[in-house]
């Protein structure tokens, strides 16, 4: 007969976090990322005023041709869909609510 395993309790806290983690101020989680925090060697950090720059491979290309596909509204390259293109723009460029409250979608969910 196999033993009966032990109910999990509750796990303790061991660390607390009691540092305000950094933020750009006035960024808005809705838009194109404009800039971002670098530590200074100091204990600080210092705002560099573009994007941050992907380590993975071809993520900074792709993110390029998105954002020039973005521009254009989709039409170029062309091979869209006319669904498709309303679909985007359903979900994207038009207001949406959730129990009465305006729903948005943040910069990094829309990946258009």
């Amino acid at each position: 007969m196999a033993k009966k395993r032990a109910k999990p309790t509750q796990r303790e806290t061991i660390i607390t976090l009691e540092q305000k983690l950094p933020e750009v101020p006035n960024r808005s989680p809705y838009e194109l990322p404009t800039m971002h925090l670098v530590k200074d060697g100091k204990g600080g950090y210092v705002i560099v005023p573009e994007r941050r720059p992907s380590k993975t491979l071809l993520v900074n290309q792709i993110r390029q041709e998105v954002d020039a596909w973005r521009k254009s509204e989709y039409t170029n390259p062309s091979g869209i869909s006319d669904t498709s293109k309303r679909l985007l723009e359903w979900w994207f460029e038009e207001y949406h609510y959730i129990n009465e409250e305006e729903f948005n979608f943040y910069f990094c969910q829309r990946r258009r």
